[in-house]
């Protein structure tokens, strides 16, 4: 009898954990999906500002000079946002050793990214970047750090099961965007400088906020594990 009775406990409490995990599966889901409609409506509205503020010139140079750091990230950052799922997860790794060694990775690729970009700044705009001055393109070199961070610790996020610092993330930024961009060009009139100076701060502000988030669950140690 105690060991049916055990049995049957064993068995609630298994059934109680799957109900739980699948609770809250489905509130990631919906929260997640919440969020993406969210930020596609303030995304709609902050693109109708950077297209018609900026004028035809500044507007075309805007979203070549904008989506370049962009392009580079999604060539070189490999998967590694991916890797920290799984070797969190399945293998059971230590988050800490896990985020640590991402951001490692992310600084150096950034680096040599930006050296790169330097050493070929004539060529790139004069082929792929015609019409970019440099100054918009340094402006947006601190974009490639920040792009590779936050590609890399999303994996943590979602390795940590951290969803709701993903999705108040991204909310925040499209607010701040849309505000930022709001001053910028409608009330400011600051043109294409203002709208990149916005795009770059935003970016870089919430990529630390996810930084330090990280930092207080899973500390960062600054070394390679």
């Amino acid at each position: 009898h105690r060991r049916d009775a055990g049995s049957r406990a064993s068995a609630r409490h298994d059934g109680d954990a799957a109900v739980t995990s699948t609770k809250k599966l489905a509130a990631d889901i919906s929260g997640t999906f919440g969020t993406r409609m969210i930020t596609l409506v303030f995304g709609l509205a902050t693109g109708i500002i950077t297209a018609r503020a900026p004028g035809p010139e500044n507007r075309g140079v805007f979203g070549l000079v904008a989506m370049f750091p962009a392009s580079l990230v999604a060539l070189t950052k490999f998967g590694q946002g991916i890797s920290a799922v799984y070797f969190i997860r399945r293998e059971r790794e230590n988050a800490s050793a896990v985020a640590s060694n991402l951001v490692l990775i992310a600084l150096l690729t950034s680096v040599a990214l930006i050296l790169i970009t330097l050493a070929l700044h004539r060529l790139l705009l004069d082929s792929i970047l015609r019409g970019v001055p440099l100054w918009a393109l340094l402006v947006v070199l601190p974009l490639l750090p920040t792009l590779l961070l936050e590609s890399h610790l999303y994996g943590v996020l979602q390795a940590t099961d951290r969803f709701r610092v993903y999705n108040m993330r991204l909310i925040a930024e499209s607010i701040l965007t849309l505000t930022g961009m709001s001053l910028a060009l409608l009330v400011f009139r600051r043109g294409l400088p203002g709208a990149l100076g916005v795009a770059v701060a935003v970016r870089l502000c919430m990529t630390l906020w996810v930084v330090a988030t990280i930092h207080g669950g899973s500390p960062l140690t600054g070394r390679f594990d």
